[in-house]
């Protein structure tokens, strides 16, 4: 990763840490070490990693539609 010029803060850098599975609130790192997911993907996974009903439903979804922009309607949005 190409350091950041002096002007930009740091305000997303990435941490020393690479996360390889989840499974409810908790992950994994490539050492084996188990941390609870306090941040969730910033509103993205926060129902939790490897919900078996969840990646169902999203499983099935993909069959039909997987995302429109939000300019336009979609009913299942």
């Amino acid at each position: 990763m190409s350091a950041a010029p002096a002007y930009l803060m740091r305000t997303s850098a990435r941490q020393p840490v690479s996360f390889s599975r989840g499974q409810g609130a908790s992950l994994w790192d490539t050492e084996g070490v188990e941390y609870l997911d306090a941040i969730a993907g910033v509103a993205v996974t926060s129902l939790g990693h490897a919900n078996p009903e969840i990646a169902a439903a999203i499983a099935e979804q993909t069959t039909v539609l997987l995302h429109t922009t939000n300019l336009f309607a979609a009913d299942l949005q």
